[in-house]
């Protein structure tokens, strides 16, 4: 699968680590024990969505965010409505969701970027406020 078009770079600097598992767990361990460095991305695909419901696993990346310790966690489920400001790709793959894990100031380095060139113009004011949110929570770590 090719990589996210926003994350080639990454991606070509060897920046991107995958880590495939049916344990959501998992993924908090990472965070938590071998957090990334640096620019490091650690892309979590969990193979048991069907586990929780598109709800439950935004409520459980919230939950993993109020204590961050500058790590911070991004999901997409594959039950999630689709989002209108997010590009639809059809790719041919199995059933499971993404977990991104980044240091937090990176995130929002990336996101002030991406702010700069209108990327967030179709967003919905609940999708800036949680942008905003995790600028707060960057000033405040």
């Amino acid at each position: 699968m090719p990589a996210c078009p926003y994350a080639q770079g990454s991606w070509e600097r060897g920046e991107v680590s995958v880590i495939i598992t049916a344990d959501l767990g998992r993924a908090a361990t990472l965070k938590k024990d071998i957090p990334p460095q640096g620019r490091q991305t650690y892309v979590v695909a969990w193979t048991n969505p069907s586990l929780l419901s598109a709800e439950q696993f935004d409520r459980w990346i919230e939950q993993q965010n109020t204590i961050h310790d500058g790590v911070w966690l991004m999901g997409f489920h594959p039950d999630a409505p689709d989002n209108e400001a997010i590009d639809v790709m059809s790719i041919d793959i199995d059933y499971y969701a993404v977990i991104l894990i980044q240091r937090l100031d990176v995130v929002v380095q990336a996101a002030a970027a991406l702010g700069k060139t209108g990327y967030y113009s179709d967003y919905t004011e609940g999708e800036l406020h949680t942008i905003y949110q995790r600028e707060q929570a960057n000033e405040r770590y």
